[in-house]
């Protein structure tokens, strides 16, 4: 729950206007208050401070005071009795807002647990902190007998309940509402919803045994506009019906004011919790589907860019089903065919058919994965290359049910290692057959890393094995001290040394003169220097 609290600029204006708001909303209150002047059955204030407090801040608790001690004070209450209920109903709000905010409560009540909160901490729990206070100062301030204080609570607790449930359900909703989808097609919709609701409310209390006929009325509200459609057609609807209710018509009037007053908010309150718990579900599916999409979305972006598709087979029914993007890798239009194991095999390279064949069938006897290469031809007669991989799913009795995989198209790959191995090996066979000697060193340490025959023959030595993976220090092959460092270093300055004159030694320790061109090369990560001698 993240509260938007109200900057200090404006707080001095804000806290007064919540007053006033709790004061009017506290007025009608009282008109369905049949048990005691300030104890109502229907208490509007306290679904606007806990909206408030959630909605604004902590620091709004003055205005939830201020408003509460004016109303009671000025409705026949001793100023003592005043003051104790404006505590209560501000520890009310207070401890309603806490709670909320310990579930991690969302004021848009787009989530079945956000609905269970508000009714459950919100509207149950909080409020027994001021019906408990209340009436104990009622009682305390000689405005209420011993006698009445069980009723008087079980009214003050149910009431005020009812206010969080209807009131500040529909300010949170409202007040966290997106308005990208408010065209004038949807308001006007929403207009009309909630001119033919209280018009159908009075005709279905009127009628007398037929109210709650209003309940689909209020779920298509609810299915066609969230919890704020929901939260609006809850709170026009119980505006209408305790209007109706109080005046001493419908089916709700049976005996005393009191017990009808039970009777209609046993009604309202299955209505909000209907009508909200629904709106909630509706919107947590279309959450999930939302989120399912854009799921579905990025993977098919990701097939795409790695030229991936993946695949389903249902066994039993014989349902293959593929990604786009093995369509696509088949060349063909994305769900332009409904595919079969028998097509797919068809699509196989005739030599390759029976070996994948194979492979599918024995894993589904006798293993749970499988992995084969394949080629496959498509429409226009190129030939593919594909990886593919999958596994078997089986049923608590061992029975194959289906068989999922994903295929990726690795011609190219497998085009680029066969010209990179071919283009290895010519380099490899240029490099032992060349009449010149040839020497590869790694740079940081000037380690023999290969060499040609001709650079062995150079040497004094027979075999390549005699030089490969030793350091020229270690068999005395350069004549001068600090050669090799001198050569290496200009190499990395230079990146090429196309002509330098160096003295080496032969096996037998003759000095020669030589001629050398180096090229600085990069060989599987590593810096290297290729090194062409020729001797003067």
């Amino acid at each position: 729950m993240a509260a938007q609290f109200v900057p200090r600029g404006t707080w001095p204006l804000t806290v007064p206007l919540l007053a006033a708001i709790y004061v009017g909303a506290a007025k009608l209150g009282f008109e369905a208050a049949p048990a005691h002047a300030v104890v109502s059955s229907a208490w509007p204030p306290a679904g606007i401070a806990v909206a408030a407090l959630v909605l604004l801040g902590w620091r709004m608790w003055p205005g939830v005071a201020l408003g509460a001690l004016v109303a009671n004070a000025t409705s026949g209450v001793p100023v003592a009795g005043a003051l104790g209920i404006a505590f209560g109903n501000t520890l009310e709000a207070v401890v309603a807002a806490w709670l909320l905010q310990r579930a991690d409560f969302r004021p848009s009540l787009e989530r079945l647990r956000d609905v269970a909160a508000l009714c459950g901490l919100g509207a149950l729990v909080g409020t027994m902190v001021s019906a408990a206070i209340g009436v104990t100062s009622l009682w305390l301030s000689g405005a209420a007998s011993v006698a009445d204080l069980a009723t008087l609570g079980l009214v003050w607790w149910s009431g005020d309940a009812l206010g969080v449930l209807i009131v500040a359900s529909a300010v949170l909703a409202w007040a966290s509402a997106s308005r990208r989808l408010a065209t004038p097609a949807r308001i006007g919709e929403a207009l009309a919803v909630l001119m033919v609701l209280p018009v159908l409310t009075v005709l279905l209390f009127r009628s007398g045994d037929y109210v709650y006929a209003i309940f689909p009325a209020a779920l298509l509200a609810a299915y066609r506009f969230g919890p704020p459609g929901a939260t609006a057609a809850t709170l026009v609807v119980s505006a209408v019906a305790v209007a109706v209710t109080v005046a001493g018509r419908g089916m709700f009037v049976t005996s005393t004011p009191t017990n009808n007053l039970f009777l209609l908010q046993t009604f309202i309150a299955l209505l909000a919790v209907t009508a909200q718990g629904f709106a909630a579900a509706i919107a947590e599916r279309q959450h999930a589907e939302h989120e399912l999409r854009i799921s579905g979305e990025h993977l098919a972006e990701a097939q795409a860019v790695a030229h991936l598709g993946s695949w389903y087979w249902d066994v039993g029914s014989d349902r293959l089903a593929w990604s786009d993007e093995l369509y696509r890798i088949f060349g063909l239009v994305p769900r332009g065919i409904s595919p079969t194991f028998e097509g797919f095999l068809e699509r196989v390279h005739r030599d390759d058919r029976a070996h994948v064949e194979t492979t599918i069938r024995q894993a589904m006897v006798e293993k749970e994965q499988f992995q084969f290469d394949e080629r496959i031809v498509l429409p226009n007669g190129d030939v593919r290359v594909l990886e593919s991989q999958g596994r078997v799913l089986r049923d608590p009795d061992g029975r194959t049910t289906t068989v999922q995989g994903i295929c990726q198209d690795v011609t190219d790959a497998r085009r680029s290692q066969e010209a990179l191995a071919a283009s290895e090996a010519k380099f490899a066979k240029i490099f032992h057959a060349s009449p010149v000697a040839i020497c590869l060193v790694a740079l940081a340490d000037g380690r023999v890393l290969d060499v040609n025959q001709r650079c062995v023959q150079m040497l004094g030595y027979e075999r390549r094995e005699d030089v490969v993976g030793k350091q020229p220090r270690s068999f005395g092959m350069w004549a001068e001290p600090g050669e090799q460092d001198r050569v290496l270093r200009e190499l990395r300055e230079q990146r090429s040394l196309p002509e330098a004159s160096v003295t080496y030694r032969t096996r037998g320790g003759v000095p020669r003169r030589a001629i050398v061109s180096l090229e600085l090369i990069e060989l599987a990560g590593e810096a290297c220097g290729l090194a062409l001698f020729w001797r003067l």
